[in-house]
């Protein structure tokens, strides 16, 4: 049978309630137990301390402050667990045992012990890395295991004299000589043949005969044959297939469009945007821009294009408002660089 709080609330409104309910508990319990958790070690630590005497077994420090006592292990390698850690929820018995293994030491006297150690530490591994370079850079007189000759060694590792003497020694198959491939190569063997009887790749063939200088390399731009520049006409040797012109100069010139001339950009700007210009001559605004800039004209555009700006701009409130425009005076469309009338 339902409760009449289950019935006004409702079966959803319910089961969140118990949700609730059961977490707010759980948490309770954890704090709870926690709490004795912590009790626990406290009383732990206080009874080993008065265990082990009450006081530091080297300076002697016996001050009331259980946090500045802590307990050193002698010997490491007997340890089974940290006492400082999770060791203290252990029974006390146990936590005896393992005290016994130590000594009592106040904050202090534990630092001291365990910098000695770091410092031995240090020490043994500096040696130890010392030995190590000492090995290395030991230099002896050995002998090359590829052109028998004696070398003395620059570092420990070194096998070899030089890096052709390495390289000659790893690889996977005896070079032949260069007259020898040089009359294989003239009787007509073919790279793919010669390959195979030497077991390796064609492409290794060729590249001994270019190092013995028998294979001249084949350049890209000797398989292109001459052309006509498309400007001046003149054969020229093409460095790559795509290459129209002889010389950067050709190629700048062909590119080049025809600028109009200062008085013909003078007149234009008074009327015409940079977008306008460029769309005439088929170039972009800031190339228009560019030759305005060339000739000294800009300023043509700056004046010129605030009126331009002024008419629209009167144009535009003419069409909201219905009435009749009122054309801009010159005076008033004046850049201020070029400066103002006074007032008298």
């Amino acid at each position: 049978m339902k409760s009449l709080k289950r019935t006004e609330m409702g079966e959803e409104a319910w089961a969140e309630y118990q949700r609730t309910r059961k977490n707010d508990k759980a948490e309770r319990h954890r704090l709870k137990n926690g709490l004795h958790a912590i009790n626990w070690r406290r009383r732990a630590k206080l009874k080993l301390i008065e265990y082990k005497g009450g006081k530091c077994e080297i300076c002697g420090y016996c001050k009331p402050c259980p946090r500045a006592y802590h307990f050193h292990h002698m010997d490491p390698s007997k340890k089974d667990f940290a006492i400082s850690a999770y060791g203290q929820t252990r029974s006390f018995e146990r936590l005896k045992t393992e005290v016994d293994k130590c000594k009592l030491l106040c904050s202090n006297c534990h630092a001291e012990i365990h910098d000695e150690e770091c410092v031995q530490s240090r020490m043994d591994g500096l040696a130890k890395y010392q030995d190590r370079l000492d090995s290395l850079v030991a230099k002896k007189v050995v002998q090359c295991p590829c052109c028998k000759t004696e070398f003395l060694q620059r570092h420990g590792n070194q096998i070899y004299c030089s890096g052709e003497c390495s390289r000659t020694d790893k690889r996977k198959t005896t070079w032949p000589s260069r007259e020898e491939l040089q009359r294989l190569i003239e009787d007509g063997a073919s790279w793919l043949k010669l390959g195979e009887r030497y077991g390796v790749s064609d492409h290794a063939v060729k590249k001994w005969a270019i190092k013995y200088g028998i294979l001249i390399p084949e350049r890209r731009s000797d398989r292109i044959s001459e052309r006509p520049c498309l400007r001046c006409r003149t054969l020229y040797k093409p460095v790559y297939n795509e290459q129209k012109y002889c010389c950067d100069d050709c190629a700048k010139l062909a590119r080049r469009i025809k600028r109009p001339s200062k008085e013909r950009m003078a007149e234009m700007l008074q009327q015409m945007s940079y977008d306008e210009v460029g769309k005439q001559y088929g170039v972009k605004r800031e190339a228009a821009r560019r030759w305005a800039m060339q000739y000294g004209l800009s300023h043509l555009r700056q004046r010129f294009g605030r009126v331009a700006h002024s008419e629209e701009r009167f144009r535009d409130m003419e069409e909201v408002v219905g009435a009749e425009p009122i054309a801009p005076t010159k005076q008033e469309c004046v850049p201020s660089s070029i400066g103002r009338a006074s007032d008298s």
